[in-house]
């Protein structure tokens, strides 16, 4: 658990086994949606959660099926996303063929935080509020 002013992470919670994760953080790739076998959905991105004033952390994710769906239709480059999943590792391929082992969120939830732009426009709903 970190303490106060050292970012937005929350006391982890388990079910099932796994450790529960909730972040905050803004997608940072453009949002694609893919179909792999069996026509199962899958959306891969990288979200940064800012930690503090001066550090940024970037954590890849993974969503599968509707969260995929919900985020491909609701979520855009840059915009915030609040959600909770589960840490998994992951095997890439870096250069030269090496393996290396990382770790990814597989998102299990999405929830709507804060009002994202509207299609077409940059202004935030709080913002029409404020004028």
């Amino acid at each position: 658990m970190l303490k106060d002013g050292q970012g937005a992470h929350v006391r982890p919670a388990y079910k099932g086994g796994y450790c529960v994760l909730m972040e905050l953080g803004r997608l940072t790739q453009d949002v694609v949606l893919e179909t792999v076998s069996g026509g199962k959905k899958v959306l891969n991105n990288c979200v940064a959660i800012r930690l503090n004033k001066t550090t940024t952390t970037f954590l890849d994710v993974t969503a599968w099926d509707d969260t995929a769906e919900l985020i491909a239709t609701y979520f855009r480059k840059g915009y915030e996303i609040l959600f909770s999943g589960r840490l998994v590792n992951k095997r890439k391929f870096a250069k030269k063929g090496v393996e290396v082992q990382t770790v990814c969120a597989v998102i299990d939830r999405v929830h709507f935080f804060n009002g994202n732009p509207r299609e077409g426009t940059d202004a935030h709903a709080e913002d029409d509020f404020l004028k």
